[in-house]
């Protein structure tokens, strides 16, 4: 349920499905549907573009939105409304114009606050962000797109604060958060996604030279080549130009920055809310969290970038898929590959030495790996995984068990004892504590000690809570 309000003030509440998409750099858009009853009808008949929508995720969700798209169809003898509507502080600035010129080098701090102006809305950048050059910024263009644009020129990042109408700007939104997302504990149906459209391998940079001059003249000059040019060849970025940097180090960074960032990974997966287990785990935009999957051989430190929640009438959240980016399994392996060689030719120099201290040392990390490969460790207990069974140990709880994926545990030993009502109870169909065939064969056994196939003494049922003799 939440609240939709008509230009003129007029405030209604909705009970309806939704679902949010909110994406980096503050982009959010909510779709519902709305289909016609008795008691909607002559409210459903007024809704319109331009109508604004607030507490989608309950009392405390502050985000606004504005209906742009209204689509009216007939089913049968009744209508249904689909809305598509956008954030409202995005909205505000595509519907805001500057109209000054913006040429020249401006700070991060006098660009921003110079496109804000009389937005209504606040600026806050958090990270030293290096001086930038315009030609012919503004000239009667949007607020949002000169902000793109200087986020670009910033490489920068921001995140909306609807608390006190903030844009926060900083060099990345990253938080780390104490939550993981596993494969059959808290997240399902693992995918990775590739996306070499733009995919570079190797760029020059050009550095410290005049306005006036070309750039094939500057005084400093970079270049950089990925590791991959030397599997799948080199592909040539556009140079980066920009002859205000002095210095070698801030222009290869940027060339190496723009290699680096060309191949697009992505993870997406379906996140499982489970409150009782993962209370802090609410997936955010930016949230920076390790994630494993054992079938797709993933286990990695990603960003959410996307996430994508549905909410049933009530506005309980039912599904909530995310996408994670920043996935440069690749670079990892090269990195890991470079410390273990500078490890291994600093051993090399005391061979005799240290010997026996590197066999022992070996001996130990297999012994942990083997460990770690068969129970996964985190901050809520060991678990060992078998497909959708799940047995942790948990230092609340005790042993629990689950046998579907996580979703739900039953306790199996706690500090009071056994869980009797956890052991499986024995029938002619299933094996308990003892099998099913000798159950039979009790149940079989008369009083006094015959086989009597037509009797049921009840007395395989001592195997599970009660004994039911002579019935």
């Amino acid at each position: 349920m939440f609240k939709i309000i008509s230009p003129q003030g007029d405030a209604y509440l909705l009970a309806v499905e939704t679902e949010t998409t909110h994406k980096l750099n503050g982009d959010m858009t909510l779709n519902f549907e709305v289909v016609e009853t008795d008691d909607n009808r002559d409210l459903m008949n007024r809704i319109t573009k331009f109508w604004k929508v607030q507490n989608v995720g309950g009392e405390a969700d502050l985000m606004e939105f504005v209906i742009k798209i209204a689509r009216r169809h007939a089913v049968g003898k009744k209508q249904t409304l689909n809305c598509i509507a956008v954030a409202k502080h995005i909205s505000d600035l595509k519907r805001k114009r500057v109209y000054d010129n913006l040429s020249g080098s401006f700070t991060a701090d006098r660009f921003f606050n110079t496109i804000f102006r009389g937005t209504g809305y606040n600026v806050r950048i958090v990270d030293k962000l290096y001086a930038s050059r315009f030609e012919n910024a503004g000239d009667g263009d949007t607020v949002l797109n000169l902000l793109q644009d200087g986020l670009k020129h910033y490489r920068a990042e921001f995140e909306y604060n609807p608390h006190d109408r903030t844009f926060v700007i900083t060099k990345s939104v990253k938080r780390k958060q104490p939550y993981y997302l596993k494969d059959f504990v808290n997240a399902m149906n693992f995918q990775i996604e590739e996306d070499a459209t733009d995919f570079y391998t190797y760029a020059k940079g050009f550095g410290n030279f005049k306005d006036n001059a070309k750039f094939q003249k500057a005084a400093l000059k970079v270049e950089y080549r990925h590791p991959l040019a030397d599997v799948v060849g080199v592909y040539e970025a556009p140079p980066v130009k920009d002859g205000r940097i002095k210095k070698r180090d801030i222009l290869y960074s940027r060339v190496k920055s723009l290699v680096d960032d060309s191949l697009k990974m992505s993870i997406s997966l379906d996140f499982l809310m489970l409150q009782d287990d993962f209370p802090e785990a609410v997936p955010r935009v930016g949230d920076y969290i390790p994630v494993g999957s054992q079938v797709l051989n993933v286990f990695e430190y990603v960003r959410i970038v996307e996430v994508k929640t549905k909410r049933n009438a009530k506005g309980k959240v039912i599904s909530q898929p995310v996408i994670l980016g920043d996935y440069k399994k690749r670079d990892r392996y090269a990195q890991s590959v470079s410390n273990a060689s500078s490890y291994v030719s600093r051993i090399e120099k005391n061979v005799g030495k240290d010997a026996d201290k590197l066999n022992n040392a070996i001996r130990v990390s297999n012994s942990i790996f083997s460990f770690v490969q068969q129970l996964n460790v985190n901050d809520k207990g060991l678990s060992a995984v078998d497909g959708l069974h799940v047995t942790a140990f948990k230092a609340k709880k005790g042993i629990v068990y689950s046998n579907d994926g996580g979703k739900t545990f039953i306790d199996l030993f706690k500090g009071s004892g056994i869980n009797t009502d956890a052991i499986p109870v024995v029938t002619h169909q299933q094996n308990g504590l003892m099998s099913k065939e000798d159950k039979i064969k009790l149940d079989a056994m008369s009083q006094d000690g015959t086989v009597n196939t037509g009797a049921t003494s009840g007395l395989g049922s001592i195997f599970y809570k009660f004994v039911n003799v002579g019935e």
